[in-house]
């Protein structure tokens, strides 16, 4: 009862369709940018305009992560 609601509020994580990505505690930023930016892409059919809104963020700002993420990847 002492945390704030959206804490407490166990839908706190849906998306528009009931879909929930949970991350666990201590999960870098970096790494949780890049499951959220995947799983989006899996869940709209890897379509990356579609992620872009979704996400908030420019279709550019996508493209440019998934190629960072391949690269980090081929190291």
């Amino acid at each position: 009862s002492h945390l704030p609601p959206f804490l407490r509020d166990e839908t706190a994580g849906d998306t528009e369709d009931g879909e929930v990505i949970r991350v666990p505690v201590g999960t870098s930023a970096r790494k949780a940018e890049k499951r959220l930016i995947l799983e989006t892409l899996k869940h709209v059919n890897y379509n990356k305009a579609e992620a872009a809104r979704r996400l908030g963020l420019d279709v550019k700002t996508i493209r440019n992560k998934l190629a960072r993420y391949e690269a980090e990847d081929e190291d």
